[in-house]
């Protein structure tokens, strides 16, 4: 099996931050994000 790693880089921030937002919503954690929010902590 041959694994591949890349860096993310801003054009992917968009993506990260949806799944960011949806699985801290879930149970356990069930924090109130928002699209918005996960982009600001992604951009740091």
């Amino acid at each position: 099996m041959n694994i591949q790693l890349n860096l993310a880089t801003k054009k992917d921030f968009n993506e990260l931050a949806k799944i960011y937002s949806e699985e801290f919503s879930k149970t356990p954690y069930n924090e109130p994000w928002t699209l918005e929010k996960a982009l600001k902590k992604l951009d740091l």
